[in-house]
């Protein structure tokens, strides 16, 4: 069975270098019997550049390339944690691999939309989107009522995604694109946070966390 992990930028790099979460994610992937393709993030350091080429009236297009940028950086680092080379295309990201590390693709979309995109084109069970929060809530979860939802709609999470101000550096749990497309392939979405709930949901163990499908 073949897995794609969303890989968020922030939990890879949440002010340092994140080595142990890389460590224990070597372990679970290497002991695991499922295939998978990660896809990088960019996190804040993507968000910090694209917000200095605003300031800079850099073009749009320029923006979506320094982004990218950011994605290689974090895809070249957990590559090297995980002993395999970079995918640098999505020829060989959709390559029939144990362990596959990527990056951003496409210029103008972000990593969810690769993700997606890629788990159509492999035949992949689901999108793992691994961030720094417990799942999709009702709400912004900075806010002290915000419930997490368990299980959801494709239409509620694009409800959900179209009330954020989306574009280059958006940080969203998911993005607007990459829902609409989940949605139209029937791609399952899993969102969770930290290593322990992968390793419970790769199991078929209960985990905290959502589920949309």
């Amino acid at each position: 069975m073949k897995y794609v992990i969303s890989l968020g930028g922030s939990i890879i790099n949440p002010g340092r270098i994140n080595t142990k979460l890389l460590k224990e994610l070597k372990k679970i992937i290497k002991k695991s019997k499922h295939e998978f393709v990660i896809v990088c993030g960019g996190g804040r350091i993507a968000r910090d550049y694209i917000k200095a080429g605003k300031e800079l009236k850099t073009p749009s297009i320029r923006l979506d390339e320094v982004g990218m940028r950011a994605t290689e950086l974090n895809a070249e680092l957990v590559s090297a944690a995980l002993g395999v080379r970079r995918a640098r295309s999505l020829e060989q990201a959709i390559k029939n691999n144990k362990i596959t590390v990527t990056n951003g693709l496409f210029p103008g979309v972000t990593t969810d939309f690769d993700c997606v995109v890629i788990a159509g084109l492999v035949g992949a069970e689901a999108v793992i989107n691994i961030s720094n929060v417990k799942g999709v809530y009702n709400k912004d979860p900075k806010n002290k009522d915000a419930k997490l939802l368990k299980k959801l709609s494709y239409n509620k999470l694009i409800k959900l995604a179209s009330e954020y101000e989306l574009g280059q550096g958006a940080n969203f749990i998911f993005d607007l694109a990459a829902s609409k497309l989940a949605s139209r392939t029937g791609i399952k979405l899993v969102f969770i946070q930290g290593l322990e709930n992968l390793k419970k949901y790769l199991g078929k163990k209960s985990f905290t966390g959502s589920i949309v499908e």
